[in-house]
């Protein structure tokens, strides 16, 4: 794949001659952690300029981002190790090849061994018929299928894992490059930012001090997005409850207020929540890191969020169903003002989610009867619902994902996608709410 060429690369098309996306997602990613990203740019070009996408499509537009982020992270580490020549130290990434040592410890302290400790536990998905008995339109199901919809079926075992590493610092540099760093270079790609994802290259700091132990969460794979910090690094909180109450409790940046909230509603000390910048001059004698859920969830995580959600009052009457509104975003559809006027008059409570503080978001999803919206980070907040929730959510032409189809497995049968379009989109919905 380092060599250019022409014509599109035998490993972008499947074993039936057609191209496949997901090998294009994975391809430019490996090239963008090899620094190669000329040829990222070229298969990138490649694709777009032999029909397989067009430009706007959202496969595209997070390629074009990866690589400019990289691009960008280069810059920033050669400027950084420039202006303050001596004070930081340059770190080539590799994965940790931690020991796995099967048993979370009921406790965790500096004895534990260096290690990933991993748990079994059952997941238990609701029983949903197959998309194709959905009694769908060809050309709806087939771009369905075409974005795998299809499948993985759910595990049936979910490992719940956390890492115990030893003498480990923090990444020097912020937001999405933010990961935890062993002796030798090792981290987990799973619990860094999208940026130390995507780029072997990393800084770490001078060491000044050292700090015993720390429990660090999962940072975000893009502090920017709603969804990366509540269901990765929000649900790290999980085995809080295994360390002293006397440990930090590490985070990367908290834009949304997520950490903030989840730890008052578990009850964890205000006190206790230490931004991860303030300990990049540090380090750490044992890190305890817990891993993140599955991409498509599991039963454990839903049962995590859902008994957060219960225990909250909401803003609005028991039983609501609500629409997501985007409106006030550039991703707004043409359509979106009409469809807002159609649901508002079948009692439909149309919300945008910024004007709803974070406990407000848990509190309205964990009682909502029908949830209703685009594909986006704001469905999110569907791991707070309970088992008897309807949703339906919408996709335009360019952007059709199975991820909220997936992870909706371990919340309630009752999923309905719909294509939005102009012409279709509200007969669709009342289809699906008159059911």
């Amino acid at each position: 794949m380092t060599q250019k060429s022409d014509s599109m690369p035998s490993e972008m098309m499947g074993s039936a001659g057609r191209f496949d996306a997901f090998q294009f997602t994975d391809s430019i990613r490996t090239l963008c952690l090899e620094s190669q990203l000329a040829e990222a740019k070229h298969l990138l070009h490649a694709v777009v300029r032999d029909g397989h996408f067009q430009e706007d499509h959202y496969r595209v537009k997070n390629a074009h981002s990866l690589i400019r982020s990289v691009e960008d992270h280069l810059e920033v580490i050669e400027a950084v190790l420039s202006r303050e020549p001596g004070a930081f130290q340059r770190v080539n990434l590799v994965p940790t090849t931690a020991a796995r040592q099967v048993g979370i410890p009921p406790r965790l302290s500096p004895s534990t061994p260096r290690g990933r400790y991993t748990n079994f536990v059952l997941n238990m998905p609701v029983s949903r018929k197959p998309i194709t008995s959905y009694g769908l339109e060809e050309p709806v199901l087939q771009k369905l299928l075409a974005s795998r919809f299809d499948g993985p079926e759910p595990v049936q075992f979910e490992q719940d894992a956390i890492y115990v590493e030893k003498s480990c610092r923090l990444s020097a540099l912020s937001s999405d490059a933010m990961t935890l760093i062993g002796n030798a270079g090792e981290y987990a790609p799973a619990r860094s930012g999208r940026v130390a994802k995507a780029s072997r290259a990393n800084l770490v700091r001078n060491v000044s001090r050292e700090v015993p132990e720390a429990y660090i969460l999962p940072f975000p794979h893009s502090t920017a997005n709603y969804y990366h910090s509540l269901i990765e690094m929000g649900y790290g909180l999980r085995h809080v409850a295994r360390v002293s109450e006397s440990v930090p409790i590490v985070h990367g940046e908290d834009r949304f207020g997520v950490v903030a909230t989840l730890g008052k509603l578990l009850g964890i000390p205000k006190g206790r929540f230490l931004p991860a910048a303030q300990l990049q001059d540090a380090m750490i004698g044992t890190a305890y890191a817990p891993e993140i859920n599955t991409f498509y969830w599991t039963s454990n995580l839903t049962g995590f969020f859902r008994g957060i959600g219960r225990a909250i009052e909401s803003p609005f009457p028991n039983e609501t169903s609500i629409y997501i509104s985007r409106r006030r975003s550039e991703r707004s559809p043409g359509y979106e003002l009409q469809l807002e006027d159609w649901l508002s008059k079948r009692g439909i409570r149309v919300v945008h989610l910024e004007d709803f503080s974070v406990q407000e978001q848990i509190a309205i999803f964990a009682r909502a009867k029908c949830i209703i919206g685009h594909h986006g980070a704001g469905f999110a907040n569907i791991a707070f619902c309970q088992e008897d929730v309807r949703i339906v959510e919408i996709f335009t032409e360019s952007m059709v994902a199975p991820d909220f189809y997936q992870r909706s497995r371990n919340i309630t049968a009752d999923y309905h996608p719909i294509i939005g379009r102009s012409d279709t989109v509200i007969p669709n919905v009342e289809a699906v709410l008159d059911r």
